[in-house]
């Protein structure tokens, strides 16, 4: 009974879903629903807005595919490519627009951001110059402007563009920091200073503007100062590896390299792909005469950036100072590969080729250095020594010159010019009493051997015989009891020269 009563009720149940007859019911078919350009052009904003612009330039390019000529959405998928990096693809859609509306400040200003991120600053600068034509109140167009002029190294023009935005947005913070960071540049570092300090009246909480700010302190050698605006900086931005590192570079130059060291294992710690922070601790390490750690730094640094100029330099320096040439001048080689204009790298090239006793080719590469950097006193100063073992001494002499004339104040300089006038085999170079000036400053500025033995030999040549013999012996107190090997017996050789009132002669 109960079982037939289940039934009966489900039945019903069934019927009333289904009606009389049980007829299914009938579907409904819906009609799509239409997006439209705009629907699609504030899915791109929205994209955009989020940091999605992959999905930015897909919305665009469909609100675009029903409206080609709409300039706004053109400019919309430029910056969206623009983000991207696209710079090529940016570009081509801002040109549309510019085509569509050559009074469209807007995509000039925009493409001219897009030049000036490839490089092209003069480009850019044209851009911003056609957006000041149309509209003169244009203040970003100013700043844009400055800032390529600042990437072109014209500081003076950079400043000139910051005062117009100034007069126009006379708060703007960004503008104050760069400004500033231009007068840096040219070295008005208490313009520079006034700059980053008006910033923070106006933003307080700008770690850009401390940073730079004690970055002009530190030029300054207000270290004190540099390392609270770091610190200041830190404070504010505690991932700010770049702080770290400066504020390191301060220790360093207070003569506290460990505590560098503990500020750029900071900065690895932060940011350990960051090349920079591998290089700076391993140039603290070299300083130190750490050579396998700085070698390792060096290492890792260009492990991350396989292109890093200075780090293939400076690894080929501790190999050398490692007495392994041949993997010193490997790494020479490298970075002239990826830069024909590092001086530095020449010069140090060079030096292997006159250990090599090649010193043309030694030469060669002195004469590039000079080239590329004619202010650079080591370049004279090997090439000097490389004409020296040539023969050519008058040459030697004028490289000598042309390097204490720039810098007046090098040891390495005075110790070559003063060997060579003591010891030259020609009497019309040798002048003993100059010599003797040089080796005397050579003792003051780098009181070791070499400078000693080159005392030592002034002396001689000036016919100062007892004083050439207490020099030269008290170089060999310097170099102990125990010291061997053919530079020992050369010295000791002069030595006994001296004592039998023998001027040296270079063989």
């Amino acid at each position: 009974m109960g079982g037939s009563l289940f039934k009966s009720c489900l039945l019903l149940l069934i019927l009333s879903l289904f009606g009389q007859g049980c007829v299914a019911p009938k579907l409904e078919r819906r009609q799509p629903v239409e997006v439209t350009a705009e629907d699609s052009a504030a899915a791109g904003r929205a994209y955009y807005e989020r940091g999605d612009y992959t999905s930015a330039v897909a919305e665009f390019s469909k609100a675009l595919d029903q409206t080609p000529d709409n300039g706004d959405l053109l400019i919309s998928r430029a910056n969206a490519w623009a983000q991207k990096g696209f710079l090529d693809q940016a570009i081509a859609d801002f040109n549309r627009a510019i085509e569509l509306n050559p009074q469209n400040a807007r995509a000039y200003h925009n493409r001219g951001l897009s030049w000036d991120k490839k490089g092209d600053f003069d480009r850019a600068i044209g851009d911003f110059n056609r957006v000041i034509e149309i509209d003169p109140q244009f203040a970003i167009a100013f700043h844009s402007r400055g800032n390529a002029w600042a990437n072109k190294g014209q500081y003076t023009n950079a400043i000139a563009d910051y005062n117009r935005v100034l007069v126009l947005l006379p708060q703007d913070t960004e503008t104050f920091i760069n400004r500033g960071l231009a007068y840096l540049k040219i070295g008005e570092l208490d313009a520079a200073i006034s700059d980053f300090s008006q910033a923070l009246i106006f933003k307080p909480e700008s770690a850009m503007a401390f940073l730079s700010r004690g970055e002009a302190w530190e030029k300054k050698s207000d270290l004190d100062r540099a390392i609270a605006d770091y610190q200041k900086s830190i404070e504010l931005n505690p991932r700010n590896v770049l702080a770290y590192i400066k504020m390191g570079n301060v220790w360093v130059a207070k003569g506290n390299p460990d505590k560098a060291i503990e500020d750029y294992n900071k900065a690895i710690l932060i940011k350990p792909g960051f090349a920079l922070s591998y290089y700076i601790r391993g140039v603290t390490w070299h300083e130190k005469g750490e050579l396998d750690r700085a070698m390792e730094d060096y290492t890792k640094a260009l492990n991350i950036n396989p292109r890093f100029v200075e780090a293939y330099v400076n690894r080929g320096n501790v190999w050398a100072a490692k007495n392994n040439f041949n993997n010193a001048f490997e790494d020479y080689n490298k970075a002239l590969v990826i830069d024909q204009q590092f001086a530095e790298a020449y010069v140090n090239r060079g030096f292997i080729w006159a250990r090599r006793s090649e010193y043309d080719k030694a030469i060669t590469d002195y004469n590039r250095a000079i080239e590329i950097n004619s202010a650079d006193p080591k370049a004279y100063t090997k090439r000097g020594l490389a004409w020296e073992r040539k023969g050519a001494f008058d040459r030697a002499l004028a490289d000598y010159d042309a390097a204490l004339a720039i810098s007046k104040n090098d040891p390495e300089t005075f110790i070559n010019k003063a060997w060579l006038l003591a010891t030259c085999p020609q009497p019309a170079i040798r002048n003993g009493a100059v010599a003797i000036q040089l080796a005397t400053r050579a003792v003051q500025l780098f009181p070791g051997p070499l400078a000693m033995d080159t005392l030592a030999a002034a002396y001689a040549e000036a016919g100062r015989f007892p004083e050439a013999v207490t020099a030269q012996a008290e170089l060999l107190k310097q170099l102990g009891s125990g010291a061997s090997g053919d530079a020992v017996k050369e010295i000791r050789q002069r030595l006994e020269y001296y004592r039998n009132n023998k001027p040296w002669r270079q063989q």
